[in-house]
């Protein structure tokens, strides 16, 4: 509870741990034979507290209808951190599947019909954010990597809660991200089942090809937008990151880059909220116990000295756990003192100060990050509901989730929604388009100006790119020095039809970047035509004619970018791709990591496949684009960095990035994939899908009709920078 300066407060209501039991039994045994399903007992009807008893129904519904009486209209959001099917504690009554999708499914449609928007028969008045526990699936505590079947059906069970744009994200790895309060506050729900110490189907988050590594990329970026925007971010998950001198829930590679991103972030993050426990108290994570040595790989690995912990704390197993963490707190330094909101000098200068009058490094704490682990409602020791006020003096005027679903539907709300939008509510109207043209006249400073304007003061990012984590809605493009040392990167979130985010692509040695919510209407006139780019990567392939044969059908053109390793034998195929009016751009010698191989190699590699392509040119009549503003390359894996950056430039190409990625790569799903591609497409989109893969051309049959149909145009890079710029 904030403090009395408070002139309004934000109210979160965290749920955690329902655990409903339809088995459950009034007046039986309580015991591990019994499980309040059998026998005789102190079991009541509405639980059996201080039990290893799971909730019956009576309590859920009570819990609901006391959250509708006395919470419902007060509530902003709800984080809702999962387990909400019973345990598989009793060996006559094995769980399956449809029990513990069925009370999932139970669950949700009670949330979903209590914080339904009056206004709409599909959306919700306030954000409920949702949550695996390691009861949710079968075996308990054992998730594979997805994507996979309980991601596949959990996608549907949260309809109403994940938004469309993070549903792709969801389906691969059970992780997504909600703005409960636009522009101001997210909340990410992590997979934790990724990180937990007992899923045996999983490896830690040290290794690329992990899971838990990938979601851990993924925040990392998905923090780093926020930070540019201006926003905080709570965390959310199922089982927390508990650490003590002896005891652990997560694998440690995961706590400890988990940790250095809270730290490395603490500007951002507001605070992570989980449950699993049924204790309700608070976790203090220190910096100072960061390996930093042991993540970067200069360090041996160290024996393992904290032991797993109990899957779950019962009354009994908590009290070593919560002692070790008392003893823990007592170390901890007082912050400054203060009276009447000023610190008083006379009692914070002997803490300040040691044996040599130094002052301490850290009076406030900054080391330091918080971990609440909210109460359960099942009543492992009594039911509870954890209701949180936060102080949001200066805020009173932001724009609440609800104050979007009753204001009229418009595109800059569309990341907001949880629903799919309407096509006519994604496609710009005349009155927008003109607005942007205005905003857009601002003097933007060529190269050789003597005094550009300053540039944010933030550190250089070392690595960028879109493969295995949700960067997007950017296009780098590269062609000679660049004013800043900063690299302009932006996320799937950023509000660029909000801000006109519209940059000039004139300038042939800038850094410049296009978000892609942009209206690309160039020199048309009246005849406004809604372009999105489409390019298809790892070309040619056996598959490429039929790809070719259904873009003429539908219409579409794209940007076919090159595997060198690929050519031999189907230099015919490139040359078809140039008379369908297609073009080629640079992929690379090999489907590999661009920034794993030397540079020496990687120049090579680009300057031959080039040749490639130069041949194609040549083959039908046409000279190879020479200009620098024509050549395109896009690294492998969609990663690079500044040595990658210098080549490019170097050898005069545009790197080139996408913002509309269904993971075609590693998901062979043509129905996910599409769904996911066509709930991102906006105006200036870059859509990124693959070549040689047997589901692309099923994924496209459905996206292109459906563009169509919306009024989008699929052209290739060059077609829209000559419409952009003319």
């Amino acid at each position: 509870m904030a403090g009395s300066c408070i002139s309004q407060t934000l109210t979160i209501a965290p749920r955690t741990d329902i655990h409903p039991d339809e088995y459950y039994k009034p007046h039986t045994s309580t015991d591990e034979d019994g499980a309040c399903h059998r026998g005789k007992g102190p079991a009541g009807p509405y639980g059996a507290e201080t039990s290893d008893c799971d909730s019956p129904f009576s309590l859920v519904n009570a819990t609901f209808d006391w959250i509708a009486a006395n919470l419902k209209d007060d509530i902003d959001f709800v984080v809702w951190t999962g387990d909400s099917a019973r345990h598989d504690r009793d060996e006559g009554l094995p769980r399956n599947a449809d029990q513990v999708l069925g009370t999932n499914r139970w669950i949700a449609d009670k949330f979903a019909s209590l914080f339904a928007d009056p206004n709409s028969s599909t959306g919700m008045a306030i954000p409920v954010v949702p949550n695996f526990g390691n009861n949710d699936i079968l075996p308990h505590n054992i998730l594979l990597p997805g994507p996979n079947k309980w991601f596949q059906t959990y996608s549907h069970i949260w309809r109403h809660f994940i938004p469309e744009a993070q549903r792709h994200s969801f389906e691969f790895g059970g992780w997504f991200h909600v703005e409960v309060i636009p522009n101001r506050l997210a909340v990410f729900s992590l997979n934790t089942l990724y990180f937990f110490d007992r899923n045996a189907g999983v490896d830690g988050c040290a290794n690329p090809s992990e899971p838990g590594y990938k979601q851990l990329e993924w925040l990392r970026v998905q923090l780093q937008f926020l930070r540019e925007r201006g926003m905080k971010a709570i965390l959310m998950g199922h089982v927390p990151p508990a650490r003590t001198e002896s005891k652990k829930l997560w694998d440690e590679t995961c706590w400890q880059k988990y940790s250095l991103w809270m730290h490395q972030f603490r500007d951002v993050v507001v605070v992570g909220m989980y449950g699993h426990m049924n204790i309700d108290h608070f976790l203090i994570h220190d910096k100072n116990d960061i390996d930093i040595a042991g993540l970067s790989g200069l360090a041996e690995r160290k024996v393992e000295t904290h032991e797993a912990m109990e899957d779950e704390l019962s009354v009994q197993s908590a009290s070593e756990y919560l002692m070790e963490l008392r003893d823990k707190w007592a170390k901890l330094t007082p912050p400054p003192a203060f009276t009447n909101g000023v610190e008083d000098q006379s009692k914070s200068k002997k803490r300040k100060k040691g044996k040599k009058g130094k002052k301490a490094k850290d009076p406030w704490g900054e080391r330091y990050h918080l971990s609440l682990v909210g109460p359960s409602v099942v009543p492992t020791y009594f039911p509870t509901l954890r209701v949180l006020e936060y102080n949001i003096t200066g805020l009173e005027d932001a724009i609440l989730w609800r104050d979007t679903q009753a204001a009229p539907k418009t595109p800059s709300q569309k990341h907001f929604e949880l629903r799919h939008e309407p096509a006519s509510d994604l496609t710009p109207t005349t009155q927008q388009t003109t607005t942007n043209k205005k905003e857009n006249k601002k003097p933007h400073p060529r190269h050789g100006d003597k005094n550009p304007p300053p540039e944010p003061d933030r550190p250089e990012p070392k690595e960028f790119g879109f493969e295995g984590v949700d960067i997007s809605r950017a296009f780098q493009l590269n062609t000679g020095p660049v004013h800043s040392p900063v690299a302009r990167e932006r996320s799937t979130v950023f509000p660029a039809r909000d801000q006109a985010l519209r940059h000039r692509l004139e300038g042939r040695s800038r850094v410049e970047l296009m978000t892609a919510e942009i209206q690309v209407s160039g020199r048309m006139g009246e005849d406004l035509r809604v372009t999105c780019l489409l390019t298809i990567d790892d070309a040619p392939s056996d598959r490429t004619r039929d790809i070719l044969s259904l873009l003429k059908t539908a219409g579409a053109h794209a940007t076919f970018f090159v595997i060198g390793s690929q050519v031999k034998g189907r230099e015919n195929v490139l040359v078809d791709i140039l008379r369908g009016g297609h073009e080629l751009a640079n992929h690379g010698m090999r489907d590999e990591p661009a920034r794993k191989l030397p540079t020496a190699e990687l120049e090579a590699q680009i300057v031959e496949v080039q040749g490639m392509i130069d041949a194609a040119y040549r083959a039908v009549g046409r000279e190879p684009p020479e200009d620098p503003k024509r050549r395109y390359y896009r690294p492998g894996s969609g990663f690079f960095n500044s040595r990658i950056r210098g080549l490019a430039r170097k050898l005069g190409y545009r790197i080139v990035l996408g913002s509309i990625y269904p993971h075609d790569a590693q998901i062979s799903w043509p129905r996910v994939n599409a769904r996911h591609v066509l709930s991102l497409l906006s105006p200036g989109g870059i859509i990124v899908v693959h070549d040689r893969r047997s589901w692309t051309e099923p994924m496209l049959k459905r996206v292109l009709p459906e563009m169509k149909r919306r009024g989008y145009e699929a052209v290739t890079l060059s077609r829209m920078l000559e419409e952009v710029t003319g």
